[in-house]
């Protein structure tokens, strides 16, 4: 008995301490200043996601953005979802260079990678992404144009096929195949 007490006491220490941690980062502080759901402790906003169909979760997004305003905030075990809607409210953080750190998931992706412009940070980031930018400038973009508006058609034609005899459609492989026609060429 005094060991399942003990076991208990350190779980319940542990998501304490996990807790308080949440509140002390950076990202929760900077989260509280969006409006957002309640969020309760441990659970963040998980109680608000648990037990939902599809459908209500995917209207739940809409509901949070008609109550709350186009920038809202949602807190998932410890991590803090910023969702924007508008583009001006997201541009200070993407035009920002300091802000370039990466979640966890990029690191997942290093051994399958590398450290290239996807996943890297600060300096090399930078360095990348200086060599980069003059191939995606205005004046180059025009030119692949066609190439655009021609695989833009075929999509919309496939999709097209499937929306006319009314059958779902698996979007993945639809979508890897615009984008590496778009890409590549075909």
């Amino acid at each position: 008995m005094d060991l399942i007490l003990a076991v208990l006491l350190l779980v319940v220490f542990l998501l304490l301490a996990l807790e308080v941690r949440v509140q002390l980062s950076t990202a929760y502080r900077a989260g509280k200043k969006y409006p957002g759901p309640k969020a309760f402790p441990l659970l963040g906003n998980a109680h608000n996601l648990l037990f939902n169909d599809q459908q209500q979760t995917f209207q739940l997004p809409r509901t949070w953005a008609k109550q709350y305003g186009d920038t809202y905030r949602i807190l998932v075990r410890g991590l803090l979802n910023l969702n924007a809607i508008r583009a001006n409210d997201v541009e200070p953080l993407l035009s920002s260079p300091k802000l370039i750190d990466k979640g966890l998931i990029y690191t997942l992706l290093h051994n399958f990678l590398g450290i290239g412009l996807l996943n890297s940070t600060g300096p090399k980031w930078q360095h990348r992404r200086r060599i980069l930018t003059p191939a995606f400038h205005f004046n180059i973009l025009p030119s692949f144009l066609l190439t655009f508006q021609e695989e833009s058609r075929r999509l919309i034609a496939q999709l097209g096929q499937f929306a006319d005899k009314g059958t779902p459609v698996a979007l993945q492989p639809v979508a890897t195949k615009f984008t590496l026609n778009t890409i590549c060429g075909k």
